[in-house]
């Protein structure tokens, strides 16, 4: 998220007396399944357990080069696929148009802050709730 877009947005919360609510997402970076094949040696210890063996990763973990890129194609397919479309200004900023009002989100890392008519903030939220493990 720029610096910019985040003070633009709390700015337009404020002017507008819009609700806002705050999202984590407790351990992000394990909930992206991995879109290559990628396999790891067997801790030292484990060897004669598994003698010839290697594991086989199948969901993103801290550190891997990829989590990053992995979390935020989880994070914005469930986003998209709820009706929220990315700014054209910064792609972590999100906005949806819908029945029960406009809603917004910004999005830094595994932290949301998540704006707009009362009724559509608290959907967003249950609907993110259901898909992660939100503090």
């Amino acid at each position: 998220t720029k610096h910019v877009t985040m003070r633009s947005f709390l700015a337009f919360v404020a002017a507008n007396d819009l609700e806002l609510k705050q999202l984590d997402v407790t351990c992000a970076f394990l909930n992206g399944d991995l879109d290559k094949e990628l396999f790891l040696a067997i801790l030292p210890g484990f060897e004669e357990v598994y003698p010839g063996k290697a594991l086989r990763l199948k969901k993103a973990i801290y550190g891997l080069k990829q989590a990053p890129k992995v979390w935020w194609s989880t994070l914005l397919a469930a986003l998209e696929q709820d009706g929220f479309r990315p700014s054209i200004a910064d792609p972590c900023l999100l906005v949806k148009y819908s029945e029960k009002g406009t809603a917004f989100i910004i999005v830094y890392v595994d932290d949301m802050l998540i704006a707009g008519d009362p009724a559509a903030v608290e959907a967003v939220t249950t609907m993110l709730s259901k898909a992660f493990k939100c503090k």
